[in-house]
């Protein structure tokens, strides 16, 4: 399970980053064809090609990608088997986005690595996704966001599509329509109230044990992911007149839409 921890209206919540659309289609199998902890494309395995090797951390998109050249179809990734059985689960999705960047490739192989270590029966194990290690936020400068808004305003009528790109600012709008690719789900029993945290880490902070450190790392990545989330959200807002949304989880699995980030709320562009 990803997860990537924000901060909004004064709670830390964390929030399951998945695939939109991939989809559960098989449960305790054992295929011939299909390994564990596995990703096929058009019948050709990662575990039997050239790039299982390769230790870039967006190889699993590059893979995909690459055998779908001719032929871009859904594809099948594999999860771990049972410890007491050879048995796995199968998951469907769809072809990957178009690429953008080697940063959100990273971020969406990592999304595909995660399904492969999921294993049936078992609680997934919980890993942080911090948005700045991963580099995201390195073409969300201001700037060229402000540069955005501005040729969004001067051409109401949408045809500003050839100014976006004599601007150079293809890339945020492929970012958004990237990051778009996943579902983000607020995992509800998780929320924290801000000032709680904050107290906590004050708390800590004289005896500098592995607990205080991992604390004030964890905060430090929440407040990081709110500001490029937020200026993704921001972007979505100004193109598309709609903010990215966050998916609200309860007991029931049910999921109910939760607006993010409203334009007025972005500070740090004019």
């Amino acid at each position: 399970m990803l997860i990537f921890p924000i901060v909004h209206k004064k709670r830390v919540m964390n929030v399951e980053l998945s695939i939109k659309d991939a989809s559960k289609i098989k449960s305790l199998v054992n295929y011939e064809d299909v390994e564990e902890s596995d990703i096929v494309v058009n019948g050709e395995k990662f575990s039997k090609s050239s790039f299982k090797d390769s230790r870039k951390p967006n190889i699993q998109a590059e893979f995909i990608r690459n055998k779908s050249i001719l032929y871009p179809r859904n594809f099948i990734v594999s999860t771990k088997s049972e410890s007491s059985s050879t048995k796995y689960d199968i998951y469907e999705l769809p072809q990957p986005p178009k690429k953008v960047n080697d940063n959100l490739d990273t971020l969406y192989s990592k999304s595909i690595l995660d399904l492969q270590k999921e294993i049936p029966g078992k609680p997934n194990r919980g890993r942080y996704v911090s948005f700045e290690d991963l580099g995201i936020d390195k073409d969300l400068e201001d700037e060229k966001i402000s540069k955005l808004q501005t040729i969004i305003k001067e051409n109401p009528d949408g045809e500003f599509g050839d100014k976006i790109k004599e601007a150079g600012l293809v890339d945020l709008v492929e970012s958004v329509d990237f990051f778009n690719s996943f579902e983000c789900t607020i995992l509800s029993d998780t929320i924290i109230p801000e000032d709680s945290l904050q107290d906590t880490i004050k708390a800590l902070s004289s005896i500098n044990t592995r607990d205080y450190r991992n604390l004030k790392k964890y905060y430090q990545m929440a407040k990081s992911n709110t500001e490029i989330y937020t200026k993704m959200s921001y972007i979505s807002k100004i193109l598309y007149d709609k903010p990215l949304v966050l998916y609200q989880s309860n007991k029931s699995s049910s999921k109910k839409l939760v607006k993010k980030k409203e334009e007025g709320e972005y500070r740090n562009v004019a």
